[in-house]
C-alpha cells in the first residue's frame, strides 16, 4: 500500500509566521512533503489577520471545488484564537 502522506498536496492558511512555521514543521514531523504545500499568510499589519483567513478560505475553497477532479487536495486554515481569550475544557 502506497504512502499517501508523499502525495497529499494542498495551501495553508494562516494569520502569521509563528503559525505557518508551526505547520511547517509539523507537515514534515508527520510525513508530509512540505514541498507540495502551498503557505499563504496575512500580511503582517494590515488588519485583522483572522478577517484575512476568512476571505482566504472561501477563495481557496471555490479553487479546491474547480479542481474536485483531482485527488488527493487539502486545505487547512489556521486562526490562534487570541481575540476569542483562553478558555479551560474540562470532561463532564
Amino acid at each position: 500500500m502506497p504512502d499517501n502522506r508523499k502525495q497529499l498536496r494542498g495551501t495553508i492558511l494562516a494569520e502569521d509566521r509563528r503559525t505557518e512555521r508551526f505547520f511547517r514543521e509539523l507537515l514534515v514531523h508527520l510525513g508530509f512533503d512540505k514541498r507540495k504545500f502551498i503557505f499563504k499568510t496575512a500580511p503582517s499589519g494590515k488588519g485583522d489577520a483572522g478577517a484575512w483567513v476568512r476571505v482566504q478560505y472561501v477563495e481557496e475553497v471555490n479553487l479546491l471545488r474547480q479542481k474536485k477532479y483531482q485527488q488527493s487536495l487539502c486545505l487547512l486554515a489556521a486562526r490562534d484564537g487570541d481575540r476569542d481569550g483562553f478558555a479551560i475544557l474540562r470532561a463532564g
